[in-house]
């Protein structure tokens, strides 16, 4: 499999931005709400459970189990033909939140439901880092 990462900058916001930052401190962190205790990914102003708008950053474990998963192998977009064939996958975190990621360091037919993942912070860009998962 291939582990090249061609990157492409996420739009930019506060919310992304606070996202990744973490990464620059070696930390995995999502939103947590401080009123019901609920877990969110993606990135957002108000709890989707209670309504609250009390959510702050929470360390994560960076575990996990492999939900679903696709291979790519014709790139989406001209700058990734030099990443295929890859694959992405969502990643059930311990939190409870799903995270779309690449999968890096296994072999194709290795992959099941439930595998166990564990995060990889991957340098893609000068001080910018994606989460990726591997196999634990």
């Amino acid at each position: 499999m291939n582990d090249k990462i061609t990157f492409i900058a996420p739009a930019p916001s506060k919310l992304s931005d606070e996202f990744y930052s973490h990464f620059l401190n070696g930390n995995f962190c999502i939103q947590k709400c401080s009123a019901c205790g609920a877990w969110h990914h993606i990135p957002r102003q108000r709890c989707a459970h209670c309504g609250s708008f009390d959510l702050h950053w929470a360390a994560c474990s960076g575990n996990g189990e492999l939900f679903s998963w696709t291979e790519t192998l014709t790139a989406p977009l001209s700058s990734l033909q030099e990443d295929v064939p890859f694959t992405v996958a969502l990643v059930q975190l311990e939190e409870g939140p799903r995270l779309v990621s690449r999968l890096s360091n296994f072999d194709p037919p290795d992959l099941a439901l439930g595998m166990k993942l564990r995060l990889k912070v991957q340098p893609v860009a000068d001080e910018f880092f994606l989460p990726v998962f591997e196999p634990a």
